[in-house]
């Protein structure tokens, strides 16, 4: 039985030592970033969390029996229902950590300003994750499969529909506020704010 601490620390001195080591110098490492595993908890037979680099932040998910995923071969990919949708992996190895499947959730890490910053993004993903979708992601699913289809990848995706949830909450916003019935101080501002030609 995978214990999660002992996996959290494994993860995070596994990928730190790969940061030194085998990344050292290649550019794509955002500077201002450290390996961090974040959210990691117990879901049905599995362990699932997320894990920053400065070079990416991938969903990892785990078996809770070690030798679970044995004969899985590394390169292949399962499918995974969370309560939010469905989830295709890939199965890795990695020495230090042994057998995971894993999520792309960003790569490369320029955009990222600061470590708070990420771990902001990854706690909201593993919320997200174990969140019950509702009838109205079947059609989004659907929508992000075409784009996907047209050539685009689900980061870009991703970011297009965050930009498209800013714009919307943004909207509604103003909207309240023009449905909100002006003060009779706020009229007489207005009346006498210079605006008359």
């Amino acid at each position: 039985m995978i214990n999660a601490e002992q996996l959290i620390n494994n993860l995070e001195e596994t990928f730190t030592r790969i940061q030194h080591n085998q990344m050292k110098g290649i550019p794509i490492l955002n500077p201002v970033l450290k390996v961090e595993a974040v959210g990691f908890q117990e879901w049905d037979d599995l362990i699932v969390g997320v894990l920053i680099t400065p070079w990416f932040m991938n969903l990892m998910i785990f078996p809770r029996e070690k030798d679970a995923w044995d004969k899985l071969s590394v390169g292949t990919k399962q499918t995974h229902l969370f309560p939010s949708g469905t989830y295709e992996c890939m199965v890795n190895e990695f020495d230090g950590v042994g057998r995971c499947q894993t999520f792309p959730i960003h790569s490369p890490m320029n955009e990222f300003d600061s470590q708070e910053m990420a771990v902001f993004v990854a706690r909201m993903f593993i919320e997200k994750l174990m969140t019950e979708s509702e009838n109205e992601d079947v059609a989004l699913d659907e929508q992000r499969l075409g784009k996907f289809l047209q050539g685009q990848d689900m980061e870009q995706i991703h970011q297009q529909e965050l930009e498209e949830k800013v714009d919307a909450s943004q909207c509604q916003s103003l909207k309240k506020k023009t449905e909100q019935p002006l003060t009779r101080r706020e009229l007489l501002r207005a009346a006498f704010s210079g605006d008359s030609e």
